[in-house]
């Protein structure tokens, strides 16, 4: 359980990179489309060596259905992201998005997963549940893209328990590689088609923006791919939320440094909650 904490909790400061960078742009789904190309494209040799010195290993097709559903839901994700972005601020659709998640995934990995959780192991969830709300409940009453965010926030628990299920007897590095050419591929029909109905226009490469897009996509990559390793070794009812603890070092930082003092008392409380969350998932 320590190595799927310290794997989750480098994942989700890099997924808060990534996220500022897109929540930038003009078109977020256009950009996420360009970024995880060329960023598939730049780690697909890592992955075919890979696959090479492992004695090139057969992917199942069970595997390879569920990378795929999970592309599918991928898809989903970036795009009613990319709305949010577009309708509402970087501070209220992050945190409603990755705040629903978790509570989501607890639910879908215990009923439909039949996952065992014990006791002290649920109490840290609803203690990282607890904590994540209270963080985040005093910047999102009322909010500009929150509908959509929350709708983000479905796509996440279902392609989390969809890699769940497809990672049984897979390889996560293999499956990781399936699963984010099948999101490429969804990508690269969806934008255009978008773009065909007249619903935005796709913005050009220029040799200065592709390193950007380039790092964004490699970020992205490397970002789940973690997330994939730790679902390997913890139920996603425990690795959803525990995705949500990196969101405790952004509020210090903003409390002690930004001088954010907007509802204090419930942002401590709630980091508190978040961190004896932790510890109980840790023993």
């Amino acid at each position: 359980m320590f190595l799927a904490l310290i794997l989750v909790f480098c994942s989700a400061i890099l997924h808060v990179s990534w996220n500022v960078k897109l929540q930038s742009e003009n078109d977020p789904l256009d950009t996420t489309t360009k970024a995880l190309s060329l960023g598939l494209v730049c780690l697909l040799p890592i992955f075919v060596v890979y696959w090479l010195y492992t004695g090139l290993p057969v992917v199942s097709g069970h595997a390879m259905l569920f990378a795929g559903l999970s592309g599918v839901a991928e898809l989903g994700y970036f795009w009613f992201l990319s709305y949010s972005y577009r309708r509402g601020e970087l501070s209220v659709v992050y945190p409603l998005a990755r705040g629903s998640a978790p509570v989501l995934a607890f639910i879908f990995g215990v009923v439909f997963l039949g996952e065992h959780i014990s006791q002290p192991q649920i109490i840290g969830v609803c203690c990282l549940l607890l904590g994540i709300w209270l963080v985040r409940s005093a910047s999102i009453s009322g909010a500009r893209g929150a509908i959509p965010a929350i709708v983000t926030g479905v796509f996440v628990a279902s392609f989390m328990v969809l890699d769940k299920v497809g990672l049984h007897g897979t390889d996560p590095i293999l499956f990781g590689c399936l699963k984010y050419a099948s999101t490429v591929v969804c990508l690269l029909v969806f934008v255009p088609f978008r773009s065909m109905l007249g619903m935005t226009k796709s913005s050009k490469m220029d040799f200065h923006s592709w390193r950007k897009f380039l790092l964004i996509g490699v970020c992205i990559i490397v970002t789940y791919q973690l997330v994939l390793f730790a679902l390997t070794l913890a139920p996603v009812a425990i690795i959803s939320p525990l995705r949500e603890s990196a969101s405790v070092v952004v509020t210090i930082w903003g409390i002690w440094k930004l001088k954010e003092r907007d509802g204090l008392v419930s942002k401590l409380i709630g980091v508190g909650s978040i961190f004896t969350g932790i510890i109980l998932l840790a023993l």
